[in-house]
């Protein structure tokens, strides 16, 4: 089974994300700190994507995609948020997250993304 690990504190729109993905029998890793999500995943095989909420407060958005890719160097690292934060979209860019995307769009897009973890489309 593929597992995505999802960095937020957004409890209402976590639960959204993990209805999509057991629909799809893709496991969903949650927390909103990142040191207790990396440490939940080294317990977990075929971790495909990393989401990261970007209205969560956090220091340094690098070291996140760093120990993230240290532990699994094949997943995808896609980060969100609201479109009026473009800093903060910015700086998810330049921390190398390799898809940075309004949640508009996140929204959107997230069955299509959690789909592509699993062989879906």
């Amino acid at each position: 089974m593929a597992t995505v690990a999802y960095l937020t504190s957004d409890l209402l729109f976590q639960s959204r994300v993990s209805s999509a993905a057991s629909a799809i029998d893709v496991r969903l890793v949650a927390d909103r700190n990142p040191d207790k999500l990396i440490a939940k995943l080294t317990e977990v095989a075929d971790v495909q994507m990393l989401i990261v909420d970007l209205t969560l407060e956090v220091e340094d958005l690098g070291a996140i995609v760093v120990a993230f890719k240290s532990h699994c160097p094949m997943a995808r690292t896609v980060a969100y948020g609201p479109h009026v934060h473009e800093a903060k979209l910015q700086r998810a860019v330049e921390a190398g997250f390799e898809q940075v995307m309004t949640r508009g769009q996140f929204d959107r897009q997230m069955n299509a993304l959690l789909a592509s973890c699993s062989g879906g489309e």
